[in-house]
């Protein structure tokens, strides 16, 4: 690489660069003599703000490759938040909005007026109004500013910015960053046999759970085919391949079973998708969920489902973890029926705007029924209901479910209808990728509510930025 002199920068640059120098200098010695070491991040902030300004696009590009490196840092029981991921996603934020503000005039209003667009501007605003009414206004609070920066970070500053391909090459910025991960977790957890239990926390402290980990990679899996489809030269071609596979064995070995059934669905999707099936399989999904439900709570059949507390444990291989789901005794999955009973009761007393955003867990132990506990409904972990659309009804109403649902909905229907209409091969492809996504997310958050992570929600609203991005520029792709 060429190194470049003083002499060829321009006076601004030579100003800038003079100007750093005497405050790291200063700072320095400042620090030394004061033996203050935090005077030396006056330099370090300096330099932050220059790159803001100078340099603004190599935000998303950090963030994308720091993603599978990201860790959850708590200061109190209410109160953390996720290195570095967090304090990017609100940076990012901060510059899309400069560049609405002060750009708006080279915008395509297209991008700001879609569906998808006015969608989020409802779903944030019901979010808003739910937190008025709150049971627990500052965690709903919270909750309210963590969805706006992630709304403004991964799916407003993308609109603006890029074209789709760009968001697909920070795609791949992200794949390659996470190879050296995966592989360190997998030699980490040979070491142990690739045992059962060992597979919940040899992700530590990257990861949460296995769940999170394992789909992180289920989601990565469209791209990581879209990447292969796009590679023209064939050595390019069989190192998606070999990536694909590495991944596939990743998320086999953490022995995540909505994973697992996910990995097997996602071929199936492409071809709900591609013969034009998906409004036929929402409303067989939909018919189904009515008709549960309907037997539920007629008589009170729900009760039968009651597990038996000396029965139902936590199992030490993934054998025994499948036969026990099977037969109703496996923990975790009663443990699921145990909160989604008390949410029934919850629902059922705040229909219209919920409890407020975030507060399941303040709210929902006077709602439990004692003949569905398991010996882990202490909750230790403060997890949540583990089923985001029963958490979006009981945190934020009918309403709430329903604006969701529809930007959902929406954007499967209109992923199907560009994957199969689109004149370009590439747009086709990217449509897939989207719709396959999309049906992977609304898979996982049957038995999971993660779409408040950064793992989870950055494919999510990632997805909607190039779904919107596609279909605005559909008439200017090549054929």
């Amino acid at each position: 690489m060429k190194s470049i002199s003083y002499a060829e920068l321009n006076p601004l640059q030579r100003v800038g660069s003079i100007l750093f120098l005497a405050v790291l200098v200063a700072s320095s010695g400042l620090s030394i003599y004061t033996e203050e070491i935090a005077l030396l991040a006056v330099p370090a902030l300096l330099l932050g703000i220059a790159t803001v300004i100078l340099m603004p696009r190599v935000f998303p590009i950090i963030y994308f490759m720091t993603l599978p490196y990201s860790m959850e840092i708590s200061f109190s029981d209410s109160l953390g938040t996720d290195l570095p991921s967090e304090p990017l996603l609100l940076l990012m934020t901060g510059l899309a909005l400069i560049h609405l503000l002060w750009r708006s005039h080279i915008i395509d209003k297209g991008l700001l007026t879609h569906p998808v667009s006015i969608l989020l501007y409802i779903h944030l605003s019901w979010i808003l109004l739910s937190t008025l009414t709150s049971t627990h206004g500052v965690i709903s609070l919270k909750f309210l500013a963590a969805k706006s920066w992630y709304i403004g970070a991964l799916y407003l500053l993308p609109v603006l910015w890029y074209s789709w391909r760009e968001i697909m090459s920070l795609s791949k910025y992200m794949i390659y960053s996470t190879i050296p991960l995966a592989l360190f977790v997998l030699i980490k957890h040979a070491q142990s046999g690739f045992g059962f239990v060992e597979a919940n926390t040899v992700m530590a402290p990257f990861f949460r759970n296995h769940v999170t980990y394992a789909v992180f990679f289920l989601f990565s899996l469209p791209f990581c085919w879209w990447h292969y489809r796009e590679a023209r030269e064939t050595n390019v071609k069989y190192r998606w391949i070999g990536i694909t596979l590495f991944f596939c064995i990743a998320l086999y070995f953490n022995y995540t079973r909505i994973a697992h059934i996910g990995m097997v669905l996602l071929p199936v999707a492409y071809i709900i998708m591609r013969y034009n099936l998906t409004k036929i399989f929402l409303i067989s999904a939909l018919a189904t969920v009515i008709g549960l439900a309907t037997w539920l709570t007629t008589d009170r059949n729900f009760v039968k489902l009651a597990p038996d507390y000396s029965t139902t444990i936590a199992h030490k291989n993934f054998e025994d973890l499948l036969e026990a789901t099977l037969k109703g005794k496996d923990v975790s999955s009663m443990e699921r029926v145990y909160r989604w009973v008390a949410a029934g009761f919850m629902v059922a007393e705040r229909p219209v705007m919920g409890f407020g955003p975030g507060t399941f867990y303040e709210n929902y132990r006077p709602y439990t029924v004692l003949a569905f506990r398991t010996y882990v409904s202490n909750n230790e972990e403060r997890s949540g209901i583990h089923n985001y659309f029963l958490m979006l009804f009981v945190e934020q109403g009918l309403v709430g479910l329903l604006i969701f649902l529809t930007l959902w909905v929406y954007a499967l229907l209109r992923a199907e209808r560009l994957a199969n209409t689109l004149p370009s091969a590439s747009g086709k492809a990217l449509a897939a990728v989207i719709y396959m996504t999309m049906i992977s997310i609304g898979l996982v958050h049957l038995l999971n509510d993660l779409i408040e992570t950064d793992k989870v929600g950055t494919f999510f609203f990632i997805s909607l930025a190039v779904l919107v991005i596609l279909d605005v520029n559909r008439h200017t792709l090549p054929k």
